[in-house]
C-alpha cells in the first residue's frame, strides 16, 4: 500500500466515502470500465487521504458528510465534486463517457447538482455500516 504523498504524485487516485452505498456504486462501475487501470481508489478517512488532501478540507467533509464529495487526484492537482467525476467518466471505457461533456457547463450548476445528490445520498441509496473492503483481484489498487 502506498502511504506518502511523494509515491502518491504521479498515481491518478479517486477518493471517496467507503461508507455511502452511491460512492461504492460508482467505484465499482470505475473498477469494471477502468479497463486500462488508470485508477487508485482510496477512501477518505485512509492515511493516503490525509497526505494529499489538504485537512480542512477532511474536517469539513468530516463536519458535515452530507455534504461530502469525490476527490480526484490527477496531475498533481486536486478536483472535487463534479469536476472530479466528469474528469473521471473521460477516462472509463463506458457509454457514460459522454457526460464528460457537462463539464463545460458553469461549475456553479453542475456542482449545485451534484451537492443536491450529496446531500440525499443516504436517503435514495443507503449507508453502510463499514468501509468496502477491496477482492483479492482488486486489492492493489486500493491505497491505505
Amino acid at each position: 500500500m502506498v502511504s506518502s504523498l511523494k509515491e502518491n504524485s504521479n498515481k491518478s487516485i479517486i477518493f471517496f466515502d467507503g461508507y455511502c452505498n452511491l460512492c461504492n456504486g460508482f467505484i465499482n462501475y470505475c473498477l469494471d470500465h477502468d479497463t486500462n487501470e488508470i485508477f487508485f481508489y482510496a477512501a477518505l478517512d485512509s492515511k493516503a487521504a490525509q497526505n494529499i488532501i489538504p485537512k480542512d478540507l477532511i474536517v469539513t467533509y468530516m463536519k458535515n458528510p452530507l455534504e461530502g464529495t469525490v476527490f480526484l487526484w490527477e496531475n498533481e492537482r486536486l478536483y472535487s465534486r463534479s469536476e472530479a467525476a466528469f474528469r473521471v467518466f473521460s477516462r472509463l471505457n463506458t457509454i457514460f463517457r459522454f457526460l464528460s461533456i457537462f463539464r463545460f457547463l458553469p461549475k456553479f450548476i453542475t456542482d449545485s447538482i451534484y451537492k443536491l445528490i450529496a446531500r440525499n445520498r443516504y436517503k435514495m441509496f443507503g449507508k453502510s455500516e463499514s468501509c468496502r473492503m477491496p477482492s483479492p483481484e482488486i486489492k492493489s489498487r486500493f491505497l491505505d
